[in-house]
């Protein structure tokens, strides 16, 4: 099982402005809904971040 961590501060702007959550985000990714995973496009300033493509509700 893959180990996500993430600022509990930022999980609390995610809900407000997006109305939705990491943990949310997680469990979509862990039922399958991640369709690609992208280096992030700043490595210089996020090494070794990536960027995942998840379905929620029809969205990504």
């Amino acid at each position: 099982m893959k180990f996500y961590s993430w600022n509990p501060d930022k999980n609390k702007l995610l809900q407000q402005e997006r109305g939705i959550s990491f943990e949310e985000i997680v469990f979509h990714i862990q039922s399958g809904d991640e369709i690609e995973i992208f280096d992030h496009p700043n490595q210089e300033r996020y090494p070794n971040q990536k960027i995942s493509a998840v379905i929620v509700e029809g969205y990504v």
